[in-house]
């Protein structure tokens, strides 16, 4: 297992970012999809704080729901998290995942200041 420290993680493909926080989209780590094993609550709070929004009231789910994911490798699997910061999780870059394992994550923004459309 690998410390959380080490991936760059954006905004998930798809996702529109708007007042209200961000829309589901694919998570992506390093420009990898993200397997559901170990996947938690947790993991998706501290993935959603790491990237400047707020870790109360996210959403995720996982499955095989757009053509594009085929085009991704899958680069992360067993992210298990203790607690809703990075720093307290560890993953694996190695994986036994299908791409009906990938993470869709949705985060609550802070403030009222972003209204654009992002991809990572």
């Amino acid at each position: 297992m690998t410390s959380a420290a080490a991936v760059r993680i954006g905004v998930p493909v798809g996702a529109t970012i708007t007042q209200g926080g961000v829309n589901s989209g694919l998570l992506l780590a390093d420009g990898n999809t993200v397997c559901d094993d170990s996947f938690s609550d947790n993991a998706a709070a501290a993935i959603c704080r790491e990237m400047g929004f707020l870790h109360e009231g996210v959403s995720w789910n996982s499955g095989s729901e757009w053509d594009i994911q085929d085009n991704y490798n899958i680069g992360l699997d067993n992210v298990d998290c203790s607690s809703t910061y990075w720093s307290s999780c560890t993953y694996s870059t190695s994986h036994n995942c299908a791409h009906s394992e990938d993470i869709f994550l949705a985060c609550k923004i802070i403030g009222n200041n972003i209204n654009s459309q992002s991809q990572y």
